[in-house]
């Protein structure tokens, strides 16, 4: 499994996570805190985060956590089409 980020102005690093699958605590410990939250910080304009449902991103668990860290998320309604711009790369 690969995870990464864009914005207009950037990327992540492409991060390879290795089996066993991931669960909300492993995204949050392998993606969350060493990708997305210094990602954020170092913008240099307002992000919104956009995810899928996959469980790991919707957990409560992951959820309260990017609510700490003040990261805002772009609400995805359910059984929607998959717009997520980073699926097609």
């Amino acid at each position: 499994m690969m995870w990464a980020g864009i914005s207009r102005d950037g990327r992540t690093a492409l991060v390879h996570i290795p089996p066993p699958g991931m669960n909300a605590e492993r995204f949050i410990a392998d993606v969350v805190v060493p990708h997305i939250v210094p990602f954020v910080e170092q913008a240099n304009h307002y992000i919104i985060l956009q995810q899928d449902n996959a469980r790991p991103h919707v957990a409560r668990v992951t959820l309260d956590h990017l609510h700490a860290e003040g990261i805002q998320l772009l609400e995805w309604p359910a059984n929607s089409p998959d717009l997520n711009p980073i699926g097609h790369l």
